[in-house]
């Protein structure tokens, strides 16, 4: 984001008026909708954000149309999370021209190795609030493990302390084996879990396929990878789909409010 302001003192043709002075305007790419939030923050006036990932669909299954990569000629930044997140974003990326600033956001990560528990799976807001409201709920829970439709909650998990055992991988679209979705139940029932939690752009098959084997309930928890339009349309953010969830992994974990 420090690359994205210092790029606004680039020079360019394009100029919006802030304020009464003609200012350089940047035209960003943002890969999928949590950027695109973040360089609209940032950016405010002073960029025109473009998001390539279409609301309602997933940012794994991005398919860039001509028209979509005819933008990476004309653009300014690009803002986009790599290591095969994307792999048609990092393609487009590799042929455009040297003016395009390519930012993936991964290099400023420490990155949480994978850990194969089981065989074969794979607005204005001040962020540090968000973090104590998430530390502070749940602090004191009956029980610290989620299961998750797939393995897109490793860092949530990993920051505030749960457990997380994903039915399918790092990418939803690699599925586990019958002997493997079994061992997942089996794990999910010994560990006394009520909740599986399914996605709102996933498809619930092998989420509903958990809860029936072990007798739970299924609720959402959205990973936020991109938005519906019903989620546009009421003005849903970061912000508050994150203190949705958090309300959803309080209850489901019989945490002490």
């Amino acid at each position: 984001m420090a690359a994205l302001v210092s790029a606004s003192c680039s020079d360019d043709d394009t100029t919006t008026e802030v304020a009464g002075d003609a200012t350089t305007a940047l035209t960003v790419l943002a890969a999928f909708y949590p950027l695109e939030e973040a360089a609209r923050g940032v950016g405010g006036d002073l960029v025109n954000v473009v998001e390539l990932t279409p609301p309602g669909q997933g940012p794994h299954d991005l398919e860039l149309q001509p028209a979509q990569i005819g933008i990476f000629d004309s653009a300014d930044v690009a803002i986009y999370l790599g290591r095969g997140f994307q792999p048609q974003v990092e393609a487009a990326l590799e042929g455009s021209p040297d003016s395009l600033m390519p930012l993936d956001l991964l290099d400023a990560v420490e990155l949480l190795g994978v850990d194969e528990q089981l065989a074969g799976t794979d607005g204005e807001v001040d962020g540090e609030v968000l973090d104590d409201e998430y530390r502070e709920a749940l602090t004191n829970c009956r029980s610290r493990v989620i299961v998750t439709s797939h393995r897109a909650f490793g860092y949530l998990a990993d920051t505030y302390g749960l457990r997380q055992i994903p039915i399918a991988g790092i990418s939803p679209e690699v599925e586990p084996d019958p002997r493997t979705l079994a061992a997942i139940a089996a794990e999910a029932k010994a560990e006394g879990v009520t909740t599986v939690f399914l996605e709102s752009i996933a498809p619930p098959d092998l989420a509903e396929t958990v809860a029936r084997e072990i007798g739970a309930e299924l609720d959402l928890l959205d990973p936020i990878e991109g938005l519906t339009q019903d989620q546009l349309d009421e003005g849903a953010t970061y912000a508050s789909i994150m203190r949705d969830n958090l309300e959803r992994l309080v209850a489901s974990l019989g945490c002490d409010a």
